[in-house]
């Protein structure tokens, strides 16, 4: 979500519009995200953690993907909607997985971790986009993060089993 900050001068140009219009891209981003991160539990807990995981990292790289490619402001904000619902996807079924994989007394180190990683990432992945920006320009940091993301996904579907509650319903109006 904060990777596009400082690209949005030169996607603007690019895109044909202004740096504020630009930020809207990351607005729409977080507000999906926050809304799919509220609905996304029922989901995991029905289907399983691995495949909602691994939707929603595919939609984040098809996403970054999609930004890469795009040739105008509204291509580019239907990627950012789908940024938006795969990121708000991972966190929750992270966290759950982690309850699901990892022993009690392990529980609240591990889960306190992964609650880090989103200011971590900023942290870090924001001076990296800026460098990389600046030496490739903004659709190559676009690419590098949907090919890292594509790579993500492939090492969910080798490292985390498929185990999917033989029981369990989505029940949503129950929630």
């Amino acid at each position: 979500i904060t990777a596009p900050g400082p690209l949005l001068v030169d996607m603007a140009t690019a895109l044909g519009t202004t740096v504020p219009v630009m930020g809207q891209l990351v607005s729409v981003a977080a507000a999906t995200w926050a809304i799919t991160a509220v609905a996304v539990g029922p989901f995991s807990d029905a289907y399983g953690r691995q495949p909602v995981l691994l939707l929603g990292i595919c939609l984040i790289a098809s996403g970054c993907l999609g930004v890469s490619l795009a040739t105008n402001f509204s291509a580019a904000m239907a990627f950012s909607i789908l940024i938006g619902i795969g990121g708000g996807m991972v966190p929750p079924t992270c966290i759950a997985l982690a309850g699901d994989t990892f022993p009690a007394s392990r529980q609240p180190v591990t889960i306190a971790t992964l609650t880090t990683m989103p200011g971590l990432s900023s942290v870090l992945g924001v001076p990296a986009v800026a460098v990389l920006g600046d030496v490739a320009g903004w659709r190559a940091c676009f690419l590098v993060l949907g090919l890292t993301l594509t790579l993500a996904a492939a090492l969910v579907v080798v490292l985390i089993p498929y185990r999917r509650p033989q029981r369990a319903q989505i029940g949503l109006m129950g929630r």
